[in-house]
Formats: C-alpha cells, structure tokens, sequence
C-alpha cells in the first residue's frame, strides 16, 4: 500500500489563498453541476407539479397571500416557496421547470456557502471548504436541490439562524436576537416544521454550554428576555403574512385552524408517512452517501478533539438536536433530515481538514482511502454486470425502454470514481484525494440527473397526457377522477377540476354540457356500462404502471 502524503500542508496557498476563493469554488462547482439538470425532466409527481401549479394560480388569480392549488384554498404549506417560485418564473419570463426549480436550486448553493461561513467560524479555511464540498455532494442534497421542493430552503434558514446564534454567543444584543429570530420567522414561511427549527438545535447547544459553564454568570444561553423578543421577530416576520391571510378569508377561523393542523398538527399527529423511532438510522446512511464511511471513521477524532473542541460540540448539539427531534415526530420521511445534514457536514470536514494539514493519525485513513477505491470499482462492475437484467425486468415495473447506454451510465460513473480515488491517493496523498472525489462525485451526479433520470419521465409525469388533452380539447369542461389534476392544469393551462367519487364523476359526463372526463383505466372498465351513448374513451397514456383514459363525446 502507498504510503500517503501527511505532511502539514500551507493553508496560505493555492485555493486556500483567502477566504473568497474557495467560497467561489463551492458556489460555482454547485451551479455548475445543478443549474443544467433543472430544465432537462419533467415536473414529477407527488410534489412538483403541485407546488408549481400553486404558484401559477397564485399569478392567475393575482392573490399572493392565500395559495390556492385546483382552484381551492391549500393551507398544507407556508407560502414562501410559492412566492420564490413566481419570483423566478416573472424573472425569466414565464413558469416552466427551470424557472419552478431554481428557488430551490439557489438555496441549495446558499446553504452550501452558509456551511462554509460556519466553518470558518468554528474550525477554519480548509476543514470549511470540507465541509461545504461533502454537503454539496452527499446525495440527498444534489437530488433535493435539482428539484421543486422545500426541504432545501427549510435547511438554509435553519443554518442561517445557527450562525446567527453562532456569531452571538456571549454577546447576545438586541441585533443578535433579531438576526437569530428573522431566520427562525423565514423557516416557519418556509415549511411548517420551521416552527420548532432552527430554536430547538440553538437551545439545546445553550444548555450544553451552561453546563460547562455551571451555570455561573457569563453563561452563554440569552435571558428570558433575550429569548422572547426573539419570539417576538420570528412571530412578526411569519405574521406578517399570517394575519393578513386569515383576515382577508371569508372563514377565517376555518382557514387559521386549517393552517394550524397543517403546520403544527403533523408534529404530534401522523397522517401520513408514519414510521418507527429508529426510522433515520436507516436512511441518514443511505443519505449522505459517498461520505458516511468516512465519517463513521471520524467519530474517534471528534470524541479525542482538544483545540476545537467547542466547534466540535456546536456542531454536535445541531446534529443531535435535528436528528432526535425528527425521531420523535411520528411523521417521517428521508428528506426531512436535511436540516441537520450541514452540521454532519461540518464534522467531517474538521476532521478531513486536520487530515490533510497532518494533524491527525494517518495510517487507519490510509487503509480506509484505498479500500473505498476499490469498492467503488467493485460496485460499478457489478452494476454493469446488472445492466441485462434490468433491461428484462423494468418494462414489467412500468419502465419505458430506457436503453443500456443510460442504465450503463451509474456503473461507468463508479468505476471511474473509484480510479480516481486510488489515482489521487498514490499520487497526492489526502490533500488531492479529498479535493478531486468531491468534484467527481458532483460531475457524475449531474450526468447521471441531466442524462439518465429523464428517462422516467413517462412514469412519474403527467405531462404527456396533458399534451394529448391540450390536442382534442375543444373548449369542454375537464373533470378528473384518481388522476391527480395539478399536473395537468400546469402543462396544459386546463381547469382540470377534481372529483370526488364515481357518482359525481358520472353526473358530470351524463350532463347536458359537453365535458371531459379523466380517470384510471381500472375506473373506466368499471364504469364503462353506466357510461351515456356517445360517450366513449379519446385517448390513452401511460403513467408509470397505470392508464389513464380521456372521456368524451365522439370526435368526427
């Protein structure tokens, strides 16, 4: 085995010349490597389609307080994503997947660079650029990033308010506590769990603080009075949309109890995605890929840690904190984890960044460098090995013909990951192992998004049925039964409007006015006899294992 190179390494040159460069580094490596992925797929179902379409019907109607999704009221989320999703389609000129997408595109890249600030702060230049490199690359992130959803903007506030408190630790002024109360109130418009994040990580390092401290004068957790008027800014900024939303409603306490249940009754009352205490132990694994090896490797020297201790113990407290927070709430999904992820980041990074500058045990980490190469190549022949077989069985999952270049793709990605870790180990020791996997793993997650994932688009995307409608539709009314409509409304511009059950769906196609009708083709088979004469199925499409007819009166 190769000897690697331990040597202390100057943090005065090259990238780490200055605190900018390699700041810019990361913010360009991350547009870079995401931008191109955001217009290349189809919006897909569950979420996208519909927090686009939110937006859209925010323009449409010209209310920007209330969202409204199908035409009805949608108190599920805070309106903060809409808002950031109108803003980019009316700065590029109309809605479309990169305009939906950038919003979260963007605050995937802040986030990175608010990780980078913490750092700083807290360990220094190299373990900083660490950290940011292993977040913007652990494979939640680029996945959450290139798509239409929350979580990323959710996880920038919550990093924002964390250096806020960082920065105000012990000198917790009237500045400090607005600052640190802004962010809390942006994350309460960004997601519903923004209500106990980012205060529950900043209150639980408090205490650990006031412990070491003996709860002597000087301790760093603020006064009762430094707590509240935090309060106080996060309820003024989540306010100010809150209270003229529920005032301008006809029903204002239904509205106000519905946002209620929505934002703070997921927290206790599971109604969907509800899984065990033990849930994130096996998806956080799964999540941070390519580096939880690594930082399962890391855990000795954070426990050993002396000089930077204390940044070791922020760091931790944000971890621990997000992560048992999220155990506890019977809720549970791989994403919403996200918010801590910054602070696994930033451990990891301190060590790889002691690493490489010599300052920690290097032999157990050699091993483990040149081990990690050659399981990436073991993978990615294996993968290739499986390529036949997932062309026989994915067509019987509802695949398209995906074609073996594609699937062939994850597999080559791997094999040349794994050259490239053992390359830049031989030859440059940790300093260029750790600098060159990350870029790698960045250029093949962006290949693998921009070329093989549009490949699923007839499986999770409504767009082609909205297409085909758009073509026959002659000015009827669009009903749909079990096809969600948002899809559709946003591709084709359509009131598609959702029906409850096969009663009204049929009272509708019976109607003297001259509809359409969409349902799945187990509905219509079932409701074919009870169908009027002239009514017949238009059209089909494929929407992953399911089929989706278009009812109408006979075209001639």
């Amino acid at each position: 085995m190769t000897e690697p190179d331990v040597r202390p390494v100057a943090a005065a040159t090259g990238l780490f010349r200055d605190d900018l460069r390699p700041a810019l580094a990361l913010a360009l490596g991350c547009l870079a490597t995401w931008l191109p992925t955001l217009p290349g797929r189809d919006l897909w179902a569950p979420n996208e389609p519909g927090f686009a379409e939110i937006a859209r019907e925010m323009v449409e109607r010209g209310d920007y307080l209330v969202p409204h999704l199908n035409g009805v009221v949608y108190p599920d989320k805070p309106p903060l994503y809409f808002w950031l999703e109108v803003a980019s389609a009316k700065a590029l000129g109309g809605f479309s997947e990169f305009s939906v997408r950038l919003p979260s595109a963007l605050a995937g890249t802040a986030l990175v660079l608010l990780t980078y600030r913490i750092g700083l702060l807290l360990f220094g230049r190299r373990a900083a650029f660490f950290a940011g490199a292993f977040l913007a690359t652990a494979s939640l992130l680029p996945m959450q990033a290139t798509r239409a959803v929350m979580d990323p903007l959710l996880s920038l506030c919550v990093a924002g308010g964390m250096l806020a408190y960082l920065r105000a630790r012990g000198r917790w002024g009237p500045l400090a506590r607005a600052h640190f109360g802004l962010w809390w109130g942006l994350a309460i418009l960004s997601k519903g769990y923004g209500l106990l994040l980012p205060a529950v990580p900043a209150a639980l390092e408090a205490i650990f603080r006031r412990r070491r401290s003996g709860g002597t004068r000087g301790s760093p957790w603020p006064p009762i009075l430094g707590i509240t008027f935090s309060v106080v800014v996060a309820a003024l900024v989540a306010g100010a949309w809150f209270l003229p939303a529920v005032l301008r409603e006809k029903d204002p306490l239904t509205f106000s109890e519905s946002v209620g249940k929505h934002v703070v009754g997921r927290v206790v009352e599971p109604w969907n995605h509800e899984q065990p205490l033990w849930y994130f132990l096996t998806t956080f694994p799964i999540d941070f890929l390519p580096w939880t090896p690594f930082l399962l490797l890391a855990l000795p020297s954070l426990r050993r840690a002396e000089t930077d201790r204390d940044g070791v113990r922020f760091a931790s407290a944000w971890f621990l904190a997000t992560f048992v927070l999220f155990s506890l709430i019977p809720s549970k999904r791989g994403i919403y984890l996200l918010p801590a992820f910054p602070a696994a980041a930033l451990l990891l990074g301190r060590t790889i960044g002691r690493l490489c500058e010599g300052r920690e045990p290097a032999h157990l980490w050699a091993g483990a460098a040149e081990f990690f190469g050659k399981v990436l190549l073991v993978l990615g022949g294996v993968l290739l090995l499986l390529v036949p077989l997932a062309l026989r069985r994915l067509p019987a999952m509802g695949a398209p013909d995906i074609g073996a270049g594609y699937l062939a793709l994850p597999g080559v990605c791997l094999l040349g990951l794994g050259a490239l870790c053992l390359h830049a180990f031989r030859s440059g020791g940790f300093p260029r192992t750790f600098l060159l996997l990350p870029a790698g793993f960045a250029v093949a997650t962006s290949l693998i998004l921009a070329a093989l994932f549009p490949r699923f688009d007839s499986m999770k995307s409504t767009a082609p049925l909205a297409r085909d409608l758009l073509r026959i539709h002659r000015g009827e009314a669009v009903y749909s039964l079990r096809i969600p409509p948002e899809g559709l409304r946003f591709y084709s511009g359509l009131a598609v409007l959702e029906v409850e059950g096969e009663e009204e769906f049929l009272r509708h196609l019976t109607g003297s006015s001259p509809v359409l009708g969409i349902t799945t083709d187990g509905s219509y088979r079932k409701l074919k006899p009870k169908l009027p004469e002239g009514i017949e199925a238009l059209l089909t499409d494929t929407i992953g294992r399911r089929e989706a007819v278009v009812l109408g009166r006979a075209r001639p």
